[in-house]
This record gives C-alpha cells, sequence and structure tokens, in this order.
C-alpha cells in the first residue's frame, strides 16, 4: 500500500479463481424455507445487519420487560436479503437460548375459510425444530413445566437437562409414561388452580416422550386423534368442535403459554 488510504483491487481473474475454489454460496442462490431450519446456511453477517440488530434489541426489549411486544416490518424487492435475515435469526437465536423461533410462510395461507387452522398448525410445525437444548422447541417448553413441578414438591433443586430427561424417557414403558405425566400435572395443577387449558398443558408434556410426541403435536395442531390414542395420552376428543374456533382457542392459549417461557420471535 502506498498510504492509508490506499485502495488495492484484484485482477478479475484473480477473483473468479477464488470464487471456483471455493464459494460457499455455490448452489444458494436464494434461501428457502429449508435453509431457514436446516443447518450449514452460509451467511454474510454484514448483509442487512442493520435489520437483525433492531430484531435484537426488540428481543432484549422483551426480554427484560421494557417492551412486551414489537413489530418490525423488512420490506424490500425480491432478492434484497430478507429471507438471509431471518435464517440468521433463527439459528443465532438456536445458539443464544433468548427466544423461541416461529417461522410462517404466508403463502401456506391458500384458504380464507381455515386461516385459523392453518396459522396454529405452523405454529406447531415450528415447535417441533430443534431449539438451543438440542431438543425440539415443544420439549423445551415441555421441560420447563416439568422444572416449574420440581421446584414446587421441593423434591429436586437442580432441574433436569432435556436431553437427558428425554433419553431417560425413552427407555420407559408407555404405563411408566402415563404415571410420570399424571404425577407432574398433578404438582402442577395443585399449585395453580387458574390454569386455563390444563388439556393443553398435557399435551405439550406429552412431547417429552419421544414415542407420544408425534400424537401430542399432531393434537396440539388442532388435528384429531383416533380414539384409543387419546385414551393413551389422556386427552378429550375434540372432533365435534367448530375447527376454526378451537384452533384460534389454542393458539391464543399456546402462545401465553409459549412467553410464560421466554419472549417468541415468529416470523
Amino acid at each position: 500500500m502506498g498510504g492509508t488510504n490506499a485502495i488495492v483491487t484484484s485482477a478479475i481473474k484473480d477473483l473468479n479463481l477464488a470464487i471456483g475454489s471455493g464459494n460457499p454460496f455455490e448452489g444458494r442462490a436464494s434461501v428457502r424455507e429449508s435453509d431457514i431450519w436446516g443447518a450449514g446456511c452460509p451467511d454474510l453477517e454484514s448483509l442487512n445487519a442493520h435489520a437483525t440488530t433492531a430484531v435484537w434489541e426488540a428481543i432484549h426489549q422483551a426480554g427484560t420487560g421494557r417492551c412486551p411486544t414489537r413489530s418490525i416490518a423488512l420490506l424490500a424487492e425480491a432478492g434484497m436479503g430478507k429471507s438471509h435475515a431471518i435464517g440468521r435469526i433463527r439459528h443465532q437465536l438456536q445458539a443464544s437460548e433468548k427466544a423461541l423461533f416461529v417461522y410462517i410462510n404466508a403463502q401456506q395461507f391458500t384458504d380464507s375459510n381455515v386461516i385459523r387452522q392453518q396459522l396454529l398448525y405452523a405454529i406447531a410445525d415450528s415447535l417441533r425444530y430443534t431449539g438451543s437444548q438440542g431438543v425440539m422447541q415443544w420439549q423445551e417448553l415441555a421441560l420447563f413445566l416439568v422444572n416449574q413441578a420440581l421446584v414446587l414438591s421441593q423434591t429436586q433443586a437442580a432441574g433436569f437437562v432435556a436431553k437427558k430427561l428425554v433419553k431417560k424417557l425413552n427407555d420407559q414403558t408407555l404405563a411408566k409414561h402415563q404415571s410420570w405425566v399424571n404425577q407432574v400435572l398433578e404438582i402442577l395443577f395443585k399449585s395453580q388452580p387458574d390454569i386455563e387449558n390444563p388439556d393443553l398443558i398435557r399435551a405439550v408434556v406429552w412431547t417429552l416422550c419421544n414415542a407420544q410426541a408425534p400424537f401430542a403435536r399432531y393434537w396440539l395442531a388442532g388435528r384429531n386423534l383416533a380414539k384409543w390414542k387419546l385414551e393413551d395420552l389422556g386427552l378429550p376428543d375434540r372432533s365435534n368442535e367448530h375447527r376454526e374456533s378451537l384452533a384460534w382457542e389454542i393458539t391464543s392459549q399456546l402462545l401465553q403459554l409459549l412467553l410464560s417461557y421466554r419472549p417468541v420471535v415468529l416470523c
């Protein structure tokens, strides 16, 4: 360099050679939904950094109670990096344990007659992805409820670790699962008799048992389960209820429950 303000440029052939030898964005002209949830999506942190900084500030304010609810709109032409920014937020949240992440693709709302059902399903589907503790976000929420019961019962000072608890439950029978879930819920309900929807709490706790988690998640998404499985999980048959009203009821209660655990970033 000839001075502090001098700019050195590379020849085009050298740039092409560098890109050709190891281009991290090769085959990734755009960020897809699978990239947002998946691992290893390339990130250029300087791209739209002001947008992600604003989101992180909003998360901080929500976590401290200064501003519980914030809405931020990212407006840009196609290909300008909106999905890229969302993917960055998702992966940074997964590493930081600061908030839960929900991603909803507006293009999936194809029928205005069932829009509330579609919204609930999208939220439930997002929570099946791995969170900051190496388990499903559903299971993180369930662990929060279990640890609440531990504190209330005063039987154990330290809380469970998510992965260890899930692994421990994997080695047990359905009968033992049923007994354990009932014990946890009895403690919670005795101390919190004002819980609005005990069936919702029961279904969330069931997600900790991997063998039953798909059924619990299906019920939480407002879908119908076979009667024999409802009996296994101790959940009510709500097939006769109005699906849109039921979906909105579960969505509202679920969001309240999620927020009692951590802030929720809904993209």
